[in-house]
């Protein structure tokens, strides 16, 4: 990102940095230099933290032991900002994603078992507004293929459950990976046999997740469910929801494989019009056959239904 505009009082633009690599919350944001990064606030010359650099070793110390955690947050892929930032003069270390407290160097209460995933560990994310950090072990058993949690805070206390955040993990596809189908939908509220597939949750989605799931007659299909009401806000009965729109709730919803989607209004739990249509992007750029077979494309207004043919 090379810069940051912002109005001023006439309205107008103005450059405020260069070579901004990552904004983050609460008015901060990541400068990179070479390999070397800092973490400013906004209108602040002087550097929150300076001389970073990328690592993907973790150091915990446990009584005598010292505990290195190696190839943390491995990716195919670089990313332009490192998922760990450490200080190369204190050797404290940043996290991924806002980079606002530094993990723990020593654990000072855990038990052996936790020591023993501790080990394994090989996922750390900060959890943003909270004193903890996700501790994430990948289960390749592939009934299960998911991650396995712990949670340490600021002073090295390691714990098997925290409270409710709002703060989700998605893998590089952008699938759900904590909270976890269990944490998210929890057993009691499912049927014994529903088998789960990926979830996603986007920004302003808050507690909605569309959850897919495969029934005993191995039909395939996807709803909406609450987290915080423990409710399905859209049943699972359709085979695709697509989202156009997390603020006011807009979905496009296909009853059956190759059906047509229709607008749906699930703040007002309403359609949004009769019409159908092959496609719908979050822009209203639908497509529809015609009567001779061809696939026509025009422009709809989502929220209201109105087509805009030329």
């Amino acid at each position: 990102m090379e810069w940051n505009p912002v109005r001023n009082q006439k309205n107008k633009l103005s450059k405020i940095e260069n070579n901004i690599a990552e904004l983050l919350e609460n008015k901060r944001f990541i400068k990179g230099s070479n390999t070397s990064f800092s973490i400013f606030e906004l209108h602040q010359k002087k550097a929150v933290h300076s001389n970073l650099i990328g690592s993907e070793t973790l150091s915990l110390v446990f009584g005598k032991e010292t505990i290195a955690l190696k190839e943390v947050n491995k990716e195919q892929y670089e990313p332009e900002v490192p998922k760990l930032l450490m200080n190369s003069k204190t050797s404290d270390v940043y996290l991924f994603p806002q980079y606002e407290k530094a993990f723990p160097k020593e654990i000072t209460k855990a038990t052996a078992s936790q020591i023993d995933f501790i080990k394994k560990v090989s996922l750390v994310y900060s959890i943003t507004n909270s004193p903890y950090f996700l501790l994430g072990v990948f289960n390749y058993d592939h009934d299960v293929w998911a991650y396995d949690w712990l949670y340490i805070d600021t002073k090295g206390n390691v714990t098997d459950s925290i409270g409710s955040y709002n703060f989700k993990v998605l893998d590089r596809v952008g699938y759900l990976v904590w909270p976890d189908r269990k944490m998210v939908l929890p057993n009691q509220y499912t049927d014994k046999t529903w088998k789960f597939g990926k979830i996603n949750s986007y920004r302003g989605m808050k507690d909605q997740y569309l959850i897919r799931i495969e029934n005993e007659k191995e039909l395939k299909t996807i709803g909406l469910w609450n987290s915080l009401e423990k409710n399905w806000e859209i049943k699972p009965d359709y085979y695709d929801i697509s989202v156009l729109d997390t603020e006011k709730q807009i979905y496009a919803l296909q009853k059956e494989q190759n059906g047509s989607y229709v607008l749906f209004d699930n703040k007002n739990k309403k359609g949004v019009s009769s019409k159908v249509y092959q496609s719908i992007s979050s822009e209203g750029l639908v497509t529809v056959k015609n009567d001779s077979g061809k696939t026509a494309y025009y422009y709809i207004d989502i929220y209201s239904g109105k087509e805009y043919k030329e």
